[in-house]
């Protein structure tokens, strides 16, 4: 969700599946946003983190995970 400085939502999106305990990590000298985070769903096994990336409207520019067959912690940014 972007929001202005009023709190009003400029735009709002949902990824599925893509993870939880999600977290702005940052902002791109491209207006886009980083965001970090945890998934069961995709990856390498069990729990791994991904980092989207996003563009300055919402739109999914791309996405990774990071991690092994076992259980990672992530911390994030």
């Amino acid at each position: 969700m972007k929001l202005t400085p009023e709190g009003d939502a400029l735009w709002e999106k949902t990824w599925v599946e893509m993870g939880r305990a999600s977290i702005l990590c940052g902002i791109g000298e491209d207006g886009g946003y980083y965001i970090f985070g945890e998934t069961d769903s995709y990856g390498a096994g069990d729990r791994d983190f991904f980092l989207l990336k996003i563009t300055e409207d919402g739109a999914q520019d791309w996405y990774r995970t990071y991690g092994r067959s076992k259980r990672e912690w992530p911390m994030g940014c």
